[in-house]
This record gives structure tokens, sequence and C-alpha cells, in this order.
């Protein structure tokens, strides 16, 4: 059977996340929060924020441990940053995806996150290979994939995502998709689940 569709994940799929975090963080201890704080101030943004981050949330957090922090100076910056998003695109993702459009395969993007994410995706260059950008909240994006598929089969549809958790749960509900998990780093959680596991 012919496949029709492909469903990509974003961050650790299409674009290196773990080095865009590390410039992301250096620019948080410019402006004076520590490691220790920028760690503590992230895991609660995200506690509240249903395990997604919010930029806005964590600089709100900071601004209470920091009396003088430069908040509007800090997201300024980070507006730059997020500006060059495309820098941060990994160096096999415009290769696949020039190879997918050819093929004439539909793909959609599905990523977590909030306005940043949004933002992010936009400024990497890549929206014009996909017919949809979907960003959600949803902790295991079954329901944004359920979304997607519309009226195609999920036999006839591939999804990729780095994180176990999500690859398990879209196996689970979509038993005849295939599910591969894209694992880029050398310490990640594999899943037992997917069709495949693969390094790029």
């Amino acid at each position: 059977m012919r496949l029709t569709m492909l469903l990509l994940d974003f961050d650790r799929v299409l674009f290196d996340y773990g080095r865009f975090s590390r410039d992301y963080r250096r620019l948080f201890r410019s402006f004076g929060a520590s490691h220790r704080l920028y760690a503590a101030t992230y895991t609660a943004s995200r506690e509240r924020q249903s395990g997604i981050y919010e930029h806005g949330t964590h600089l709100r957090l900071i601004k209470t441990n920091i009396s003088r922090f430069r908040a509007i100076a800090l997201e300024r910056a980070i507006k730059k940053l997020v500006g060059r998003s495309a820098e941060y695109v990994y160096r096999d993702a415009l290769p696949f995806l020039s190879r997918t459009r050819a093929m004439k395969t539909e793909c959609i993007l599905i990523s977590h996150g909030f306005r940043m994410q949004r933002h992010k995706i936009r400024a990497s260059g890549l929206t014009r290979f996909f017919r949809r950008v979907i960003v959600t909240d949803d902790s295991d994006k079954t329901t944004a994939v359920a979304a997607a598929l519309k009226g195609t089969h999920p036999a006839r549809t591939v999804f990729i995502d780095d994180k176990k958790r999500i690859v398990d749960a879209v196996k689970r509900k979509f038993p005849t998709m295939h599910v591969i998990q894209l694992v880029r780093r050398k310490n990640q959680e594999r899943s037992m689940h997917a069709d495949a596991v693969l390094p790029n």
C-alpha cells in the first residue's frame, strides 16, 4: 500500500533543540539568572503549563527571584535568537523534506508548545514543506494525530517523533500506523513498540 501522509515532530527531529537550548540558557545567564535558578524556574514553569514550556511564565518566575531582572530586554534577546531558528535545523532535514515533497507525500508538522514554538517553526524556514502545522498542548499528541488524519487511513501514514512516551501512545491509539522513533541522542530512552528506531 502506498504511503500518502507523513506526520513529523519538530524538536529533535528536524530542529536541533539541544543546541538551541544551550544558547537559550546562555541568554538567561547573561541577564543574571544562575544555572540553578534557571533550572528551578524552568521546571516550575512547565509544571504550571501541564508539562509544556511557556517562556512568559518562566520569565515571570525569575523576576520574582531577581528584583532587578530585565525581563523586557531578555524578551527582545529571545526574540532575536528565535528569529535565527533556521541555523538550528539539522543538516539532514532539508534534503529529506525536499525528497518527500518530490514524491508528493503530504506532510503535516505536529509539535508541542505555545507562542514561542510557533515562532521557532516559522523562523526555521521549513513551513513551506508542510500542508499544515499543528502546535498542540496535547500531552501524547494522539488527538492532534487524529485531527491530521481526517479521511486518511492510518496504515497509509508514517508518524515520526523522538519521545518514547509519545511514540508509544500513538502506536497504541493507531496500531496500523507506521510509527518511527528518531533517536539522535545516545542516552535517549527507546521505544519497544515503534516499528523502527532510527538515528537520522
